[in-house]
């Protein structure tokens, strides 16, 4: 019986031996003292099987009662390996620096990092990489709003509607037509050439819509209306000795009636496309430089129609007929005017996450030139009862001095700056809202190209017989550009794959 359990213990000795790594394992005579230095430090050893996990144990304080008084030295032991069984709910401890993303693999796929990138040391390999990106918008804008002169005005039966005679009330300014909030559209896309998205292309194109506002005026709604304007003549028979604010009456419902129809037109687009390099990217973010091209379209017209019926003969100084009761007379002024700007574009975009919420800036500006044409057209229809229509050159506003079709090609600037915040509703969509700054220099509109400075010997049918002329061409072509901006508010939807 002693034979075999002596036997068993000295099999048992010799396994544990056997199973101790040898560089770990110190052997000293018994009863032999180590040399007093101290003790070494047995590192944490990490197993390359994932079910087995390394417990470093450290010497055992407590004194042993079965030996003698005598100091003795304890010798190192080898760390003890606890086999995990795999399926028990037992965590198994990571390997070493797990949580890196050391190689910048996206589906098993290595990035090769850009010169300017700054990798992150924490950030984990991404599970789901998109490559191409739609986005759709419906935009909430508003437009600054166009200059240009008053346009029509009424006044107390013994006023003229001349402004700043006492009595004289604006009634329609140029402005007024231009409707500044405008509700549209933008639709972008972007795309990147590989999983790690170091060179990729973007584009958009966003209209606000064909506007159209109408303004009409008549004897229902006023007893006289007046077109005023300046008149630079030295003198006006029966009117002024020098030049003077004056006006065209449309009628005072005693020798005449008559409307006032305006018209304004409005169309705003544009688009842009881009090539995109990262410049700097994180756990949270990056940053992405842009270099292309902007192109930005504006089309604005302003019509005026002076509809006038005489209620009695319009005679000469000689008291002959000129203009029976019942003659119709139609004047038509048109400005119109188009912006078409082509620039290079620079710019950067930013985009930071925190969970399923982003933030994304974009900001760019273009250099180049802005296409500007103005067709500026008057025209006079006499329409005397039973007799054919008499055209003449001319309305009022729109006079031989400044009427015909005229371009130019200014320097201009655009820039664009666009904030949006989203939420990441799954891995494909996410809603945002956002606030969009455009800006474009150099722009001209319709208002602006109206010269209220008139030689009233222009005027078809209307100077008396003897009106000095002003020796100047005016109205004159202004070719008056100013700054042009809209602002506003988008909502948006996005689908990455």
């Amino acid at each position: 019986m002693k034979r075999t359990v002596a036997m068993s213990l000295a099999a048992a000795l010799g396994w544990a031996l056997g199973n101790a790594p040898a560089e770990e394992v110190e052997w000293h005579a018994v009863g032999s003292r180590r040399p007093a230095t101290s003790p070494p430090v047995t590192p944490a050893v990490h197993s390359q099987n994932p079910s087995v996990s390394t417990v470093d144990k450290l010497p055992d304080p407590t004194p042993n009662p079965q030996t003698s008084d005598a100091p003795r030295e304890q010798l190192p032991t080898a760390p003890r390996q606890v086999v995990i069984p795999p399926g028990n709910g037992a965590s198994i401890l990571p390997p070493p620096n797990a949580h890196l993303n050391s190689d910048r693999s996206c589906h098993g796929a290595p990035c090769q990092p850009t010169i300017a990138e700054t990798l992150c040391e924490n950030c984990a390999a991404p599970s789901f990489c998109p490559r191409a990106y739609l986005r759709a918008e419906y935009l909430f804008w508003f437009l600054r709003p166009a200059g240009g002169p008053a346009l029509l005005t009424t006044a107390p039966p013994t006023g003229i509607g001349a402004i700043g005679q006492p009595g004289t009330v604006v009634v329609l300014n140029s402005n007024d037509l231009d409707r500044q909030f405008r509700t549209g559209g933008r639709f972008s896309g972007e795309y990147w050439f590989d999983d790690c998205r170091n060179l990729g292309v973007d584009g958009s194109i966003f209209f606000t819509g064909q506007r159209n506002e109408n303004f009409f005026a008549g004897p229902r709604e006023f007893d006289r209306l007046f077109r005023p304007f300046f008149a630079n003549n030295p003198s006006i028979p029966g009117f002024s000795s020098g030049p003077t604010e004056f006006s065209q009456r449309i009628f005072d419902n005693v020798s005449t009636t008559g409307a006032f129809v305006a018209e304004n037109h409005s169309n705003f687009w544009g688009a842009d496309a881009n090539l995109r390099r990262p410049v700097w990217c994180g756990c949270t973010g990056r940053v992405d430089a842009l270099l292309g091209f902007r192109y930005l379209h504006l089309d604005e017209s302003l019509t005026e129609i002076e509809n006038v019926v005489r209620l009695q003969p319009l005679t000469d100084s000689a008291g002959n007929v000129t203009e029976p009761a019942g003659t119709r007379i139609v004047a038509t002024d048109v400005f119109s005017t188009k912006n078409n700007f082509y620039g290079g574009q620079v710019g950067g975009v930013a985009q930071l996450h925190r969970d399923r919420w982003t933030a994304d800036l974009k900001a760019t500006v273009a250099f180049g030139a802005n296409y500007q044409t103005l067709d500026i057209i008057g025209r006079q229809f006499i329409m005397p009862p039973g007799q054919p229509v008499q055209t003449f050159e001319g309305g009022l506003l729109a006079l031989a001095s400044n009427s015909g079709h005229f371009s130019r090609h200014p320097f201009a600037v655009a820039q664009e700056t666009t904030l949006n915040v989203g939420y990441q509703l799954t891995d494909h969509f996410k809603a945002y809202v956002g606030y969009t700054f455009l800006y474009l220099s150099h722009v001209i509109r319709p208002g602006d190209q109206i010269d209220r400075v008139i030689d009233v010997t222009q005027i078809p049918n209307f100077a008396p017989p003897g009106t000095p002329s002003s020796g100047q061409t005016r109205p004159a072509v202004l070719f008056q550009d100013a700054a042009f901006y809209v602002n506003g508010v988008n909502l948006g939807i996005e689908y990455r794959w």
